[in-house]
């Protein structure tokens, strides 16, 4: 693929990315996202265990019939970015919530990757997906 073939793609997923954002969703999350619970004292490091409520701005993708893809992290109210090899081409399910009472689970929406996965540039492997509405705090 020619060099302004690329940029044509990655202008034109740029634009539908935009396109898609309404007003307040440019800006980033709010700022208390991923500020860790104050009860959290402790991580996976050393051995030590994470609370559920040490990481609220990560996601789980899922396909319909509950099975784990990939993990993904709210840039957006309405955008997640993930490894661009996660999304095939099956529906899947987005996920996220403290608890299992809590949590939220909602269907999203591929967009055109800006980059592609390939086996050999790994390091270019990102995707955003659209969710279908914004997330809310539980």
């Amino acid at each position: 693929m020619n060099t302004s073939a690329i940029g044509i793609k990655i202008f034109a997923s740029l634009l539908l990315l935009v396109a898609f954002l309404q007003p307040g969703d440019a800006q980033f999350l709010d700022p208390d996202c991923g500020v860790r619970s104050p009860l959290v004292t402790t991580r996976i490091v050393n051995g030590d265990n994470a609370m559920i409520t040490s990481s609220p701005w990560m996601v789980f993708i899922l396909t319909i019939n509950n099975y784990f893809i990939c993990g993904g992290t709210l840039i957006t109210h309405r955008l997640v970015l993930t490894a661009a090899h996660c999304y095939q081409e099956h529906k899947h399910l987005l996920e996220w919530g403290s608890t299992i009472e809590s949590r939220m689970i909602l269907v999203i929406i591929p967009l055109t990757a800006p980059c592609e996965w390939s086996l050999m540039w790994t390091w270019e492997s990102c995707t955003p997906v659209l969710i279908q509405k914004p997330w809310t705090t539980t």
